[in-house]
């Protein structure tokens, strides 16, 4: 598989290469929609209302779109006793957030849990600029090979794809998109780490012919994608990890406010 890389923040394109850049341990400030970005109708904003009770979200619970379009998600779980997600505190404080599973190295037989969103041609932007992000809350103990926070689609079987990352110890998250042509994975990397146990907001944003990357409202890093490239990938939208197989790159933080399409208020 062909993969096109972003060096940090505004620096070229680099095709040879899938490292990560190093990353530092500074953060942006409030979020501020730039004029270039695109601003489209709110089509997915999962979250947990302030005012739902701390509980277990096992097998089949519900997680609601508040965007009123009526996504709404459901948590999925693997057969293995004691799965489940609590509610937290999330980023604004005024509403709930989910964290994830411990984390586990046992592999085959580690649990796993994710929430999942049917399909819908809501999530398919096409040739279309978009923009898709969550807010994320993770240490580094709790980071992975495979850290996956949501994602529509896969990246490679000559499919299509969107997907937010949180990848690698270093805790550097990434936006990543793949056409329907070719299995070549558009990737921008942050130059930045997320993992210190601090709620930031993450957003992946599709502008014409540049795949961005911003952190806490700034710019931390962007690719070059094909003029027209195609994004249409297929299946729910799941959030927490790919599915429920034993490499399904298991996300072990928090996160809240996942949404596609716009910022949220």
């Amino acid at each position: 598989m062909a993969v096109v890389v972003a060096a940090p923040v505004l620096a070229a394109c680099d095709t040879t290469t899938a490292t990560p850049p190093a990353t530092g341990s500074g953060h942006g400030t409030a979020h501020t929609p730039a004029a270039t970005e695109p601003a489209r109708p709110l089509k997915l904003a999962l979250k947990l209302p302030g005012t739902l009770p701390s509980q277990a979200l096992t097998q089949g619970a519900t997680v609601p779109d508040t965007s009123g379009a009526g996504h709404d998600g459901t948590v999925q779980t693997s057969p293995t006793a004691g799965v489940s997600l609590q509610p937290i505190s999330g980023r604004t404080g005024t509403t709930n957030a989910v964290q994830f599973l411990d984390p586990c190295t046992a592999g085959a037989t580690c649990p796993k849990a994710i929430i999942e969103v049917p399909d819908s041609p809501a999530f398919v932007p096409g040739p279309a600029d978009f923009a898709f992000g969550a807010d994320v809350m993770l240490t580094n103990a709790q980071t992975s090979d495979g850290s996956n926070v949501v994602q529509k689609g896969f990246s490679t079987g000559g499919g299509s794809q969107w997907k937010l990352q949180v990848d690698h110890t270093a805790g550097a998250p990434s936006c990543i998109v793949v056409g329907t042509t070719a299995d070549t994975r558009y990737v921008a990397w942050a130059s930045t780490s997320i993992a210190d146990g601090a709620w930031h907001e993450v957003r992946c944003s599709r502008t014409g012919e540049t795949l961005t990357i911003l952190v806490d409202g700034v710019q931390r890093g962007k690719a070059q994608l094909p003029a027209g490239l195609e994004v249409r990938p297929q299946g729910p939208v799941r959030i927490g990890g790919k599915n429920l197989r034993p490499t399904n790159d298991q996300y072990f933080g928090a996160v809240s406010d996942v949404y596609y399409g716009t910022y949220l208020p």
